[in-house]
């Protein structure tokens, strides 16, 4: 949320989330952090009153977060700066059959696929998807990854991919600077 018309957005923000907090529109939680990381970050997703406002059926409440919500999260972000550059929200998990980006995107013409990896999968694996996506060819592709270790690995597994931007996680809005 951002609230340009106000003296001071940030405030406002807080203030409207801890509203909606209150009024059971959304949740909150405030995952672990390494000792000596600073604080946790609140976390919110849609609580019983928030699914009924927006008529979602299929209520469920989490009572912790979700395993994959590190990976979850980082799609959120980029699809946020793709917006952001002027991109449309894309297409999560597109089925192409052998393979399902994170995000797809049809921008200018070109076929973009996102694979966002947080280093859950071995590397086995990894180099399967790389293979996949040999087979399809994408236009484009853009891999963000917690290191440079894991982007250089994938890398080496895509040999006919047009167009390739390997990135760290904390460099997404340097992504939209080399298209």
């Amino acid at each position: 949320m951002y609230f340009s018309h106000s003296k001071n957005p940030q405030k406002l923000c807080n203030s409207r989330l801890r509203k909606l907090y209150r009024l059971n529109c959304i949740n909150r939680f405030f995952p672990p952090v390494e000792q000596g990381k600073g604080s946790s970050k609140a976390h919110y997703c849609l609580d019983r009153a928030g699914f009924k406002a927006l008529k979602i059926n299929n209520f469920q409440r989490y009572k912790k977060l979700p395993i994959d919500y590190k990976h979850k999260i980082l799609v959120a972000d980029f699809r946020i700066e793709a917006f952001k550059s002027g991109w449309d929200w894309g297409e999560l998990e597109k089925d192409f059959e052998i393979l399902k980006p994170d995000i797809f995107y049809l921008y200018n013409s070109r076929e973009i696929f996102v694979e966002v990896d947080t280093g859950s999968e071995n590397k086995r694996k990894l180099k399967k998807k790389g293979e996949k996506y040999n087979q399809i060819e994408p236009d484009l592709l853009i891999f963000l990854a917690k290191n440079k270790k894991r982007i250089k690995f994938f890398m080496k597994n895509i040999f006919s991919a047009k167009n390739f931007i390997g990135c760290k996680h904390c460099d997404i809005k340097k992504v939209f600077s080399k298209i």
